[in-house]
């Protein structure tokens, strides 16, 4: 009987020991995951102005997706990766760059950002064989759950 006690006890003991760590190591591999961001995405250095494009910048898992330049430029889901920088006792920084394919190999969207609290801001380029086709910045803010 003492012995069925024991292991019980360290077996509950262990489990509510490990959960934490588990429920921790997702987020802190993918601290993005789940975040989605409004943002509007400015043409850089253009010939002629252009008007902003409103969009909306989701995570999920290791992925990135620009609805927008799906949308519009056809540039599908990327992976992306994530650095935190804890070092600011007052703020935390994350800082995320990503890849995306265009409708052909050579159209590449690469993206390079920080999140700051709940702003979103940097910049993605888009290259064609290797040019710069358009460079555009991104500023946005994290998108409230309903």
């Amino acid at each position: 009987m003492k012995i069925k006690i024991t292991i019980t006890l360290f077996l509950s003991f262990f489990l509510f020991a490990t959960i934490p760590t588990f429920a921790q190591k997702g987020k802190k591999d993918k601290p993005l995951d789940g975040l989605t961001f409004t943002a509007t995405l400015t043409t850089e250095a253009s010939a002629k102005p252009t008007k902003p494009l409103s969009d909306e910048i989701s995570f999920k898992g290791d992925k990135i997706k620009s609805k927008t330049m799906d949308d519009k430029y056809k540039f599908k889901s990327g992976t992306y990766t994530a650095t935190i920088d804890s070092s600011n006792a007052e703020e935390v920084v994350i800082t995320f760059d990503a890849v995306m394919k265009g409708e052909t190999k050579d159209d590449v969207l690469t993206w390079h950002g920080t999140i700051t609290d709940e702003d979103i801001e940097g910049n993605a380029i888009w290259t064609k064989k290797g040019k710069t086709k358009k460079s555009f910045a991104v500023t946005g803010i994290l998108k409230k759950k309903k």
